[in-house]
Order: structure tokens, then sequence, then C-alpha cells
């Protein structure tokens, strides 16, 4: 009984250490935007698709049912271990019951290179990740919005009507009488020295 009480004991103390050598569960760090007044969602899938390849990602997957845009992993191999890293753009879209309301919803996966002795051998690569990167995330969302909504000109572009500045052309003619004179003065001066 003793000897059953020591062993339970022992393994008591070493399972809880062993679970601090399992890789830790990924954390997947979204970046989100809610889109009004988008066009229908096969063609917000498809600026999708078009943002990931404006950001240098690999074309991938696309998944209508899911509304969801994968890339392919943009790798980046390095001769170093733990230097090459590659990474992988994710968009999901939900519909929000309204037509041409959505919630997008975009992660960067990334992983590192822990080869030790082939690091530039992507056959060889053996890739472990590493949290998500949030800065790329959020250029791939700026890219497929600016490839969705278009700025176009303010609303008082019209009424201010910059083609028109009273001051500018008031300005431009008194400019005009002065660049007058100093011609005729010009020329005056410039007869008088060959003669």
């Amino acid at each position: 009984m003793l000897r059953f009480l020591v062993l339970l004991s022992v393994v008591g103390f070493i399972l809880p250490a062993c679970s601090l050598f399992m890789p830790a569960e990924e954390e997947e760090l979204w970046v989100h935007e809610i889109l009004e007044d988008g066009p229908p969602l096969r063609d917000v899938l498809a600026n999708c698709e078009w943002a990931l390849i404006q950001a240098q990602f690999p074309p991938g997957d696309r998944d209508d049912g899911a509304a969801r845009v994968t890339s392919g992993w943009d790798e980046m191999i390095q001769p170093f271990s733990s230097n090459g890293r590659r990474f992988q753009g994710i968009f999901e879209v939900e519909p929000l019951g309204e037509q041409g309301l959505y919630r997008v919803s975009v992660r960067v996966r990334q992983q590192t290179n822990k080869e030790v002795h082939k690091p530039l051998d992507p056959g060889a690569a053996q890739w472990e990740s590493i949290g998500d990167n949030q800065e790329r995330a959020r250029t791939l969302l700026y890219h497929l919005l600016t490839r969705i909504k278009d700025p176009g000109p303010s609303e008082d572009f019209y009424r201010r009507k910059p083609w028109r500045d009273d001051d500018a052309a008031g300005s431009a003619g008194a400019g005009n009488g002065s660049a007058d004179a100093g011609g005729e003065s010009a020329g005056a001066g410039g007869g008088q020295g060959n003669g």
C-alpha cells in the first residue's frame, strides 16, 4: 500500500510537469469590421481573394458555403533556425441580416521554421505556430475595404466648386497686368542696349 501511495504521488507530480512541454493551443486573433452598403456576398468574397493577392499572398481556397477565403502560405525562408516564417491570410464574411450588411473578420496565421540542420530546404521545414500577426491582418482588411468602398467626391465637393475660386481669378488678372508692364519695360530696355 505504501508503494502504491508513493507511486501515486510521483505520478501526480510528473503529469502536471508534462503539460508544460505540450505545445500551447494556437490563439486566434481576428480583426473585425462592419461593412455597410456592400455588394452581394459573392462579390465580397471575390474582393477578399483580390485583397489577398494585392497583399502578396499566394492564391488559396474559397468556400462560398462557409463564406470563407483562405490564402496559400507566403513563405519567407531564412538560413537560421527559427528565423524562417510563413503567413496565411483568412477572411470570414458573416451576413448580418440586412442586404449589404456584413461582418468581415480577418486573421493572418504565422508560423516559424524550427528545422535546425536544413532551414533553407522547404521540404524539410518543421513549421510551428507562433501566434497571429494582427498588423498584417489590418493591412489585409484595409486592402479589402479600399476595393469595396468607393470614396468618390465628398458631399460638399460640388457646393464648394473648387474649379471656380473668385479670389484666384482676381489675383491672376492682377498678375497678368504686371507681367505685361514688365514685358514692355524689358523690351524698351533691350532696344536701348542694342542701339
